[in-house]
């Protein structure tokens, strides 16, 4: 009678498993959320880039393209917007800054394209400080993992640049294959740049491109580097130039558009996925191919374990730490800041 149970639960377990996921290990259904507006005057502040969550003082920390300033901020407790990096050549001024990662509950690092400089900067004092100096290394999206640096550029000699301060670089990983030959990676190595997030708990880092469909999580061991999860959807085609003396990838015109934007928690991986592409019925431009509607989240192992479907189109997500709720600019069509609470 004990076996005859025993085999009944594993009987329901299995079928269980069956009902939430498919032989492919993706969820079948994707949940719908709906977004609310952080301000009610839909006056539009800007122009949404990369965007960060801190619960400290719940505040976004968001970049922002105009003449004035690189960054906003804006408390959630009261909706003050406070303006942050002046544009400009002086003393911590800047022409134009990337945002790379959250450091603690107050601090981040952020890249000055200019001066090829890497700084921390306290969300609560505003102090900065130079993290670490790139410059002449050919980075362009730049992370930071225990006491390594971790960058994606134009390289001819792998698809990462590593360095822990103090030693040389080294670049590791081949480029994946695709429909252009490995022994062009100058001009290869434009088609495979896009955002860059690290995992320091599990030295893990994830690759998405905003190109086409394309992601992938690796494992790091100080300067040996494996994949644990690649992810193509569909097929990336682009050509590259005929001379030794040019760099470009240009992307095929019935590509689809790849991950809008991406954020992580130290569990999950969110991708906000576009899959659109100019070549679509009910697409009329890039910039509406550009946007998306669709956030996947994965786990560090690559396993798809939630679709999230927006009720308007994104152009930038975050994610608090406890993963409910998630920030975005939303374009609508003018942007706003949206709250999706899961």
């Amino acid at each position: 009678m004990k076996q005859h149970l025993l085999l009944l639960s594993l009987l329901l377990f299995f079928i269980s498993c069956i009902d939430n996921a498919s032989s492919d290990g993706t969820f079948p259904e994707t949940k719908t959320i709906k977004h609310t507006k952080v301000f009610s005057n839909n006056e539009p502040i800007f122009r949404g880039g990369d965007m960060l969550y801190f619960e400290r003082d719940n505040s976004l920390i968001i970049v922002i393209y105009n003449d004035d300033y690189n960054l906003l901020k804006v408390n959630l407790n009261d909706n003050s917007i406070t303006k942050l990096l002046p544009v400009g050549n002086g003393p911590d001024e800047f022409v134009n800054i990337d945002i790379s990662q959250k450091t603690s509950d107050s601090t981040f690092l952020f890249q000055d394209s200019n001066s090829a400089q890497l700084y921390e900067m306290n969300i609560i004092t505003g102090e900065m400080k130079k993290e670490y100096d790139y410059a002449g290394r050919g980075y362009m999206k730049i992370v930071k993992m225990n006491d390594y640096y971790i960058g994606t550029g134009v390289f001819n000699e792998g698809m990462f640049a590593v360095t822990n301060n103090n030693d040389s670089v080294r670049y590791v990983h081949h480029y994946p294959e695709d429909n252009i030959d490995n022994s062009k990676t100058a001009s290869k190595a434009m088609a495979y740049q896009g955002k860059l997030f690290s995992n320091n708990s599990r030295e893990r880092v994830m690759f998405c491109s905003i190109r086409f469909p394309y992601f992938e999580i690796f494992q790091f061991n100080q300067y040996k580097v494996s994949s644990v999860k690649k992810s193509y959807i569909g097929e990336f085609e682009y050509t590259i130039s005929p001379y030794e003396n040019m760099t470009f990838a240009a992307v095929a015109k019935n590509n689809r558009e790849g991950y809008v934007d991406a954020c992580t928690t130290s569990e999950n991986i969110y991708l906000l996925y576009s899959g659109r592409s100019v070549a679509d019925a009910d697409i009329e431009t890039n910039e509406q191919a550009s946007l998306s509607n669709q956030i996947l989240v994965y786990d560090w192992d690559g396993n798809l374990v939630m679709q999230y479907e927006t009720d308007v189109d994104l152009t930038s997500i975050c994610v608090n730490e406890s993963e409910t709720i998630i920030y975005g600019v939303s374009f609508n069509p003018d942007p706003e800041i949206v709250i999706f609470k899961l």
